[in-house]
C-alpha cells in the first residue's frame, strides 16, 4: 500500500513514504525551508530506527549516543549532536561509495506540566477506550492513519476552495461535492454493470500478490482450521533476501507477516495456501473493498439551490460584518510562536548599506541628501 505519511518535529517537516504494497520498504524525507534530504531504508531498517529515538529519551542525561544497523548492502549510523538550536540525531546512510544519504530529526521541546494538570490528563485518558488511541490495541485498524487518509482526501477535493469570501467559499464547496458524488456514483455504476465486483485498488493488490505467491512453499497442518506452514523462496534481489517462514490461519484471518490483518486483503501467504487447497481467494477479501460498498457511499444526493428571492425569512438577529476586523495595510505580522529551533530569530537584524546601522535600509536611510538616488554615505 504506497502512500505518504507527514508528521512534524519543531519547525521541520518529515514524509514517510511506503513503497510497494506498504511494508518491503520505507523513504523518510526531512523537509526543511530550503533544502530537502532522505534516508531509503527496509522494514527492518525503520524498526530500528524507531528504537534508537525511543533508547534516546530513556539515555538523554548521557552525553553522548550512537548506534549503527546494517540492513542488505547498506549501513545505516545514527548519533546525536547539538547546535545553538538545540540537541538532534543525525541519521546517516552508507552504500557504496560513501554517505548516500543524510538527515537531522530534532529532539523537539520538553513540556513542563504541574502534577495536578498530569493528574487530570490520565484521568481524561483512562476514560478513553485504548481501541481509540494506541496502535497496539487498535486491532489492525490504525484509526490515525485512517484519520490522516480522510483529512487528505477532503484537503485533495476542497483545495480550490482557497482564500475565497466566505459565500464563494460556500457555494464552491457544495457545487464540488455535487459534481465529486454523481461522478463517483456514475463511475461506480459502470463498474458494476461491466460485471466487476471488487474495486481496483483491491484487484491491483490481489494480482501483485498472486504472482508474488507462485515461488512459495505450502506445508498442510490442519484443513480443517486452515492452518498452514509457509517458506518463501530466496531472493537476493530484496531487501530481506527471502527464505522466511510464516504461520497463515484461514479460519482466524491471520498471517504472521502482518499483511493481511492490515490490509484486508489476502497476502502472496494466504493466497499460496489457497491455490494449494482449491479454496476460493475472494471470501478473504474484506466486503470494504466491494463496489456495492463504495456506491453506499455516495448514494446520498443533493437537492438543487433555490434562487435567493425564493429562499425562506430567516427569523433571529441581522449579522454585519465588523469594520475593525478589516485586514489593514501592509503585510501581516506572523502569529506563530516562535523557538529556538527558528533560526531565523537569532539572525542580525538588516543593517543599512549606506551607513550600516540597523532598523532600515538604503531607501530609507535618513542620511542620504533628498534628490540623490545612487546614495553614497557620509564620512
Amino acid at each position: 500500500m504506497g502512500g505518504v505519511r507527514s508528521f512534524r518535529i519543531e519547525s521541520k517537516r518529515f514524509d514517510l513514504s511506503k513503497e510497494g504494497d506498504g511494508i518491503d520498504s520505507v523513504s523518510l524525507f526531512e523537509a526543511g525551508r530550503i533544502t530537502r534530504h532522505s534516508v531509503f531504508m527496509g522494514k527492518d531498517g525503520a524498526q530500528w530506527l524507531g528504537k534508537c529515538i525511543e533508547e534516546n529519551i530513556r539515555r538523554e542525561d548521557e552525553k553522548a549516543f550512537i548506534r549503527t544497523f546494517r540492513e542488505s548492502d547498506k549501513g545505516y549510523v545514527i548519533r546525536r549532536f547539538i547546535n545553538k538550536n538545540g540537541r538532534y540525531l543525525e541519521l546517516s546512510d552508507y552504500g557504496k561509495g560513501g554517505c548516500k544519504g543524510r538527515l537531522a530529526i530534532p529532539e523537539g521541546q520538553k513540556q513542563e506540566v504541574c502534577s495536578s494538570s498530569g493528574e487530570a490528563s490520565r484521568r481524561e485518558g483512562d476514560e478513553i477506550a485504548v481501541e481509540q488511541w494506541t496502535y497496539s490495541h487498535d486491532g489492525g485498524h490504525r484509526y490515525g492513519a485512517m484519520t490522516t487518509n480522510l483529512s487528505e482526501c477532503f484537503n485533495g477535493v476542497l483545495k480550490g476552495a482557497r482564500s475565497l469570501p466566505i459565500t464563494a467559499l460556500v457555494k464552491f464547496t457544495f457545487f464540488k461535492l455535487v459534481s465529486y458524488f454523481d461522478d463517483r456514483r456514475a463511475k461506480i455504476q459502470d463498474q458494476l454493470s461491466s460485471g466487476e465486483v471488487y474495486s481496483k485498488y483491491a484487484m491491483d493488490i490481489l494480482l501483485r500478490c498472486r504472482e508474488k505467491a507462485k515461488g512459495h512453499t505450502v506445508i498442510r497442518f490442519d484443513r480443517i482450521r486452515g492452518v498452514f506452514d509457509l517458506r518463501t523462496r530466496p531472493n537476493l534481489g530484496s531487501s530481506h533476501r527471502g527464505d522466511h517462514t510464516h504461520q497463515i490461519n484461514l479460519q482466524e484471518r491471520t498471517c504472521t507477516c502482518g499483511k493481511w490483518q492490515m490490509l484486508k486483503i489476502p497476502c502472496s501467504h494466504v493466497i499460496a495456501c489457497c491455490t494449494h487447497q482449491n479454496i476460493s481467494i475472494r471470501q478473504y477479501i474484506d466486503s470494504c473493498y466491494k463496489l456495492t460498498e463504495q456506491l453506499a457511499s455516495y448514494s446520498e444526493s443533493f437537492e438543487p439551490m433555490k434562487d435567493e428571492p425564493y429562499w425562506q425569512p430567516i427569523e433571529g438577529p441581522t449579522l454585519r460584518p465588523d469594520p475593525t476586523m478589516l485586514r489593514q495595510k501592509g503585510r501581516p505580522k506572523s502569529t506563530r510562536i516562535r523557538n529556538e529551533m527558528d533560526w531565523r530569530e537569532n539572525q542580525p537584524k538588516p543593517r543599512c548599506g549606506i551607513c550600516q546601522e540597523e532598523g532600515h535600509n538604503r531607501r530609507t536611510c535618513p542620511n542620504v541628501r533628498s534628490g540623490s538616488t545612487s546614495g553614497t554615505g557620509t564620512n
